[in-house]
């Protein structure tokens, strides 16, 4: 659930993709696992998946120039 979307940005940067590219292929990826946890209506993971899914997505920045490229 975590390392996956931390990992989306680090294989964008490796395909070429621009930092701003591989950022949001990383926020996707933490959108889609944070709806995929509150889908499936499990209070264990709700109250303790979901919040850490919802901070990384909310805190992860694209710091710099956002066109920059490998």
């Amino acid at each position: 659930m975590f390392l996956e979307p931390a990992f989306k940005a680090v294989f964008a940067l490796i395909r070429g993709l621009s930092a701003r590219e591989a950022f949001v292929e990383s926020q996707k990826a933490y959108l889609n696992n944070l709806i995929l946890v509150i889908a499936k209506k499990s209070l264990k993971l709700n109250q303790t998946v979901a919040p850490q899914l919802h901070h990384d997505y909310i805190n992860q920045v694209c710091l710099g120039d956002g066109e920059v490229h490998f």
